[in-house]
């Protein structure tokens, strides 16, 4: 049975940095044949005991197949909560997702959790976040490659479990992926998240033509405001880039 972000949540309440917690949900998937409505469920734990307090990384073992669904070839989460250096080149609380993914049946769903990164609260005054996330689409026979972001948007950054308004939405629901390419998403630049913030999670949500991979790439982090401020000119570069 799926978790839901609450769920997830409440499990990130106990500490996600402390070391005495284990058994942490920090990598679930949801495999879907979007013809007959079978899905299959793939829930990964963690041992944060074997991690630093501040970090955690995980990297999936083995590859996964979800029967006639598709497969997980890759999957990554690393997550930190003290604030330190993380992929956007930035200090902060930050959680990235990657993974790659193949559809075997003509119209597969793919729904991906990420772990919910608690940390000491952040007040809306200071709070500012930033998202970003890209897609490599690979048409494996050359016959035509589509991904659709689901009804809710590609990839939601989701501040304190609250899915229903997330902060960003990334590939919005209505704009599909078409042809073997790399695609990019961001937030733009630091932006106020608007309420106080306490734990932080992606979601990546969306449909991949039959026999077709998709490889995915995401960070999200939040950080007090006077910690962005020389972080500014990077979501001004990546927006002039899109202008361009």
């Amino acid at each position: 049975m799926k978790r839901s972000a609450a769920a997830l949540a409440a499990v990130a309440a106990a500490g996600f940095a402390h070391a005495d917690v284990v058994d942490l949900v920090i990598f679930e998937i949801i495999a879907t044949d979007l013809d007959s409505g079978v899905s299959e469920t793939r829930t990964f734990t963690v041992d944060a005991g074997t991690n630093s307090a501040d970090a955690i990384e995980w990297t999936l073992p083995d590859q996964v197949t979800f029967g006639d669904i598709g497969r997980l070839d890759e999957a990554s989460i690393s997550v930190n909560t003290n604030g330190g250096a993380n992929r956007s080149g930035g200090t902060g609380q930050s959680v990235t997702a990657d993974f790659s993914v193949f559809a075997s049946t003509q119209n597969a769903g793919f729904q991906i959790n990420s772990a919910v990164v608690s940390f000491s609260q952040i007040d809306a005054a200071d709070a500012l976040g930033f998202a970003s996330a890209a897609i490599v689409l690979n048409d494996v026979l050359g016959d035509g490659a589509t991904l659709t972001p689901g009804s809710g948007g590609g990839y939601n950054a989701i501040i304190n479990g609250n899915t229903a308004s997330p902060f960003a939405t990334l590939f919005p629901a209505g704009a599909p992926l078409v042809g073997s390419g790399n695609f990019g998403d961001d937030s733009g630049s630091f932006l106020p998240t608007g309420t106080d913030v306490n734990s932080i999670s992606v979601q990546w949500n969306f449909a991949l033509s039959g026999f077709d991979s998709a490889t995915g790439t995401s960070t999200f982090t939040v950080v007090p405001a006077p910690a962005s401020a020389a972080l500014l000119g990077l979501g001004g570069l990546a927006a002039a880039r899109r202008r361009r």
